[in-house]
């Protein structure tokens, strides 16, 4: 995954951990440490910029030891004045006069023949102010082939289980053709037994 770029919503930085990316880095001493979705942590080393395209330079990216990916924070691209636009195909990045920057490839793209056999799932939060009901995170369920989206607001990641069990046994009711597999960021609140043991109950990839 080292040639990859990766669009990420609930990333709060750019990062990476593969130092051949940076035109320019600075090595740092500090006691900084990045928690990945295992909740396993990997250290920064240091803070560079990073060019994407020829009109594209990500500043301030962290560089983490034992990070596998190229992640593209959302927040700090809409921070530094920048829209992203996810379309078919494509996450567009456009500067303040709406001129295209650089486009990124969905990662993982997989073809699929009907509704409700692939969902996409992850995690959003905390957000920086809780909802009026208390919620700090976000739950996005993204189904592959129609793109129908649905997001459950949650106190806690640990409540995201219980979302998504009563979704995919209402949607294995509703149609009468078999869902296939659930992807996600294989983040703490999708990797434990009770996720582990429905999806393997329900003959579900993961």
């Amino acid at each position: 995954m080292e040639d990859v770029w990766i669009m990420d919503s609930g990333c709060s930085r750019h990062m990476t951990g593969h130092r051949k990316w940076f035109s320019s880095l600075n090595l740092v001493s500090t006691r900084e440490y990045i928690t990945f979705g295992d909740n396993g942590q990997g250290k920064v080393m240091g803070v560079g910029s990073v060019s994407l395209s020829a009109k594209l330079s990500l500043r301030e990216v962290a560089f983490v030891r034992n990070l596998g990916f190229n992640l593209v924070s959302v927040s700090q691209l809409l921070d530094e004045g920048f829209e992203v636009r996810f379309k078919k195909g494509a996450c567009c990045i456009l500067d303040a006069e709406e001129t295209l920057v650089c486009s990124l490839l969905p990662f993982g793209q997989v073809m699929t023949f009907y509704p409700g056999e692939l969902l996409h799932m992850d995690t959003v939060g905390p957000a920086r102010v809780a909802s009026v009901s208390g919620k700090w995170y976000m739950l996005v369920v993204v189904d592959n082939f129609s793109r129908f989206s649905w997001v459950f607001f949650m106190e806690s990641k640990d409540e995201a289980f219980g979302f998504v069990l009563d979704l995919v046994l209402r949607l294995r009711n509703e149609s009468h053709k078999a869902m296939r597999a659930i992807r996600s960021d294989n983040g703490g609140e999708f990797r434990n037994s009770h996720f582990e043991n429905f999806c393997r109950d329900l003959g579900l990839e993961h």
